[in-house]
Order: structure tokens, then sequence, then C-alpha cells
């Protein structure tokens, strides 16, 4: 039905992933605008194996886009669109979505790839996944990896609570973490730089890492089907707000028809103490 609404109405914003599950089966949905007439939009999508975990940043993840998978679906145009625009040709084989429609990553393959990294090495220790890539089309981490252990919801939350705690990277060491091991980096100009995204004659002269908990996240959740539940309180979605780092996470039940009065009004402009996201980061901060 997704990809049929942007078929039929199009698509006009920045490349997104969507992330689509249920109690059975999860599928990775993303989309980018560039039809021919610049009407309409392209979409590709892939069931994730059983077991298995996707990992994604700001960046795209399918790959290889193949006809003939059944855990596979694609826009009706995708193939014709990439041979006329010159992003693709039969006879170099499957059609790559990621290189076919984005330019990979943005200034430098870290900005996004150097959290799938720190996410897939958590995940699965024993795969021994190299932080260190060619470019920001690599096919050094795979779509999906089987975890060395079964996670909790308690480990998908920690995941996100990520600094790259224990590496090389660790953000709370070394000069520019203070005497307190701050993990925050203010944003440079070369942090993401989206005005220059695949501007190969522009020079990068560095940028902080980025990491999962970014200083500057709004809210984050994780979604929790339990199949063994009726659904109204099988689904629920454990809602965090503001930095994962400092926040905690409040079970929001698909069966709740009210919510309490501070999730639902406030700004982040102006201060409120009435608005839970004001609780949360006057802590954090």
């Amino acid at each position: 039905l997704m990809g049929e609404l942007i078929d039929e109405y199009g698509y006009y914003g920045t490349g997104e992933t969507l992330l689509v599950g249920d109690k059975e089966e999860g599928w990775v949905f993303e989309m980018a605008c560039g039809t021919l007439d610049e009407t309409g939009g392209l979409w590709v999508a892939k069931k994730v194996p059983d077991g298995e975990v996707f990992v994604a940043a700001n960046e795209f993840r399918i790959r290889e886009v193949d006809p003939d998978d059944p855990d596979m679906m694609f826009s009706k145009s995708l193939f014709d669109v990439a041979e006329k625009r010159g992003w693709w040709k039969p006879e170099e084989g499957k059609l790559d979505w990621l290189r076919a429609v984005s330019h990979g990553e943005y200034n430098h393959p870290y900005y996004s790839l150097r959290r799938v990294w720190s996410v897939m090495r958590r995940l699965k220790p024993s795969a021994n996944f190299s932080p260190w890539v060619e470019d920001g089309y690599t096919k050094a981490y795979p779509f999906s990896v089987k975890p060395d252990k079964k996670l909790t919801v308690g480990d998908v939350m920690a995941l996100h609570r990520d600094h790259y705690d224990g590496t090389e990277f660790d953000m709370t060491k070394g000069p520019a973490a203070g005497p307190f091991g701050s993990p925050y980096r203010w944003i440079g100009e070369y942090d993401g730089a989206q005005s220059n995204v695949g501007d190969s004659d522009t020079d990068m002269w560095g940028a902080w890492e980025r990491p999962l908990s970014v200083f500057y996240c709004g809210y984050m959740f994780v979604n929790q089907a339990r199949g063994w539940l009726p659904d109204p309180i099988g689904g629920v979605s454990w809602f965090g707000l503001d930095k994962p780092y400092l926040t905690c996470f409040v079970p929001f039940y698909v069966g709740m028809t009210d919510l309490p009065t501070s999730y639902q009004t406030g700004s982040t402009e102006t201060f409120d103490r009435g608005v839970a996201w004001w609780a949360f980061n006057f802590v954090a901060n």
C-alpha cells in the first residue's frame, strides 16, 4: 500500500527509510524522489530475515534489487527510470539501489556508517567488523545480522545510548570530553554538511563522530510486538524523550485511548515544567 501511494501520488522529499513490522515479520521500506517527469517517486522494500537485526542510520541500506526475490518489492518504474537517467545499465547486473539513487553518504563515509558499525559490533562481536571502510558505497556491513545472543527490549534501548564507549572513538574520552567526560560535541562546519553531499571537490577538514545518542536528539522509541498477548496490550511503544543516553522509557500501549497531558502538549522553544520533554531535557543539560 505504501508503495502504491508513492506510485500514484509521488514522493517529493529527501530520501527516507521506514521500518514496518508486526508480530510475524519485519520489512525495510526505502524511498526517494527522481522519476523522469519529476512528479513521482521511487521505492524499494526488503524483508528482514527471521532472527536477524537490520541497522540503518542516515543512509540507504538496501543494495541489489532482485526482481525474482519474493522477499523484495519495488516501484514499477524503478528499472526504467534508473536506465533512462543513466544511473544503471542492464549489462551491469542487478541494480544497486543505494548507488543508483544516492551519493551513498554525506561528506565522509562515517557520518552514518560509523553508527551502523557500532551497533553491529555490539550485536555480533564474533564478526569483528572493522570501523574503517573505503567509501560510502562499501559492502562491509551486511543488510542484517544474526546477533550472537537473543536481544531483550533493554538491550535495544542500550544500543541507542551509544557514544562508541570502549572503542578508539569513545566520545567520553580525550581533551574534547573535558574534565567531566562529556560526550557532547557542538556541530562543526563539516559535521554532515548536507549542502555538499556528493561534492567530490569539497575538501573535508575533519568532523566529530556522530553517535547514536546525539545531544540534539528530540526523542526515540522502541516498538515491541508481543504475539502471545491480545493486540491492545501486545503492541507497546517504549517512548523516551530527549537524549537516549539520559532518558527513561515510558510504555504506551496500542490500546490506549488517551495520553498524559504532559506528553500531548509543549514546545521545545519555550520552557514549561508541565511538559514531559522539558523535564528530561532539563536534567540532561
